[in-house]
Order: structure tokens, then C-alpha cells, then sequence
């Protein structure tokens, strides 16, 4: 009897900058698209660089990271998936660390661990299993279709909480 094994690959990629990621706040999930900056360096990446091969791109339904699947990925499929958009910072959307510092409320969410969250805002442990059920319905896909290579294009909150 022969089996064959095959090597199912997801490239997990972060959107380029916007002008509001420059300036250190917490965006969540503001629709903003890439700033010229963030545009031209990644086609400037992209020309340096081979990213990864992907075979379908799945990203966040935001801009920033849609434009980013456009510039990497131009004759691939996109896929937008509500699962890989960013963390929901609810009151602390918009604001920086500066500002957000002092506040009692900050405090508590930064202290509280995986469970705690911003006020009317969503947990580490909320937007770990909302991205956890997005990768199972990649998966899911991938071996229905037989496909070996896929991107993602999110956000650096949707990375963080895979890697914590």
C-alpha cells in the first residue's frame, strides 16, 4: 500500500502601512487603506523579494489589507474572510498609548491577560478563536481543492494572538 504525503503551506503575511499605523494607534478595525509610503514599499519588497507562492490569497475585508493582497499576489485569487480581520478595540479604537496610558480601563485590559478586553471591545481569547475557526475553514478548503499553497493577508493583532 502507498501513501503520499502532501505539505499543506499557509504564508502568513501583515498588511503594509497606513498613515494612522505610523502614528502608534490603535486602529481595530478603521478601514483605512495604505498610505503612498506603505504602498511604495511594498512594491519595492515585492521587486526585491519572492514572497511566498500561493495558489489562492485569503485577507482581512479591510482595505489595507485587500491593497496589500493586490500588490503581492496581482493574478491570484482574494479572498476576503471576516475571521482575519484585526482585533476589535472597542472605546480604545483611534487612540494611542499616550493617551490611553493613564486611564483605569487601560490598565485593566493590558494587566488582565487573554481573557480581558478594551471596553466594548473584544478579548484576546475572543479574537483567538474567531481566527482559529477562519484557519479551519482554510484548511477545509485547502484539502477539499487540493491546494498546497495559500496567504493570508491580516493584521499584526490577528499575528500576535497566533503566536502568543
Amino acid at each position: 500500500m502507498y501513501f503520499s504525503l502532501i505539505t499543506y503551506k499557509i504564508h502568513l503575511i501583515r498588511h503594509g502601512r497606513t498613515a494612522e499605523s505610523s502614528e502608534g494607534l490603535y486602529l481595530g478595525r478603521t478601514d483605512l487603506p495604505l498610505s503612498a509610503a506603505g504602498k511604495q514599499q511594498l512594491l519595492e519588497k515585492a521587486s526585491q523579494f519572492t514572497y511566498p507562492p500561493a495558489q489562492m490569497v485569503y485577507t482581512s475585508p479591510l482595505q489595507r489589507c485587500v491593497q496589500t493582497a493586490e500588490i503581492l499576489y496581482p493574478d491570484r485569487l482574494t479572498l476576503p474572510l471576516e475571521a482575519f480581520n484585526e482585533c476589535d478595540f472597542g472605546a480604545f479604537t483611534g487612540k494611542s498609548f499616550a493617551q490611553l496610558k493613564n486611564l483605569p480601563d487601560y490598565q485593566k485590559w493590558v494587566e488582565g491577560g487573554f481573557d480581558a478586553a478594551p471596553p466594548d471591545g473584544e478579548s484576546g481569547m475572543g479574537l483567538l478563536s474567531r481566527v482559529l475557526g477562519g484557519l479551519q475553514e482554510v484548511f477545509s478548503r485547502m484539502m477539499a481543492e487540493r491546494l498546497t499553497d495559500i496567504a493570508v493577508v491580516t493584521h499584526g493583532g490577528v499575528l500576535m494572538s497566533l503566536l502568543a
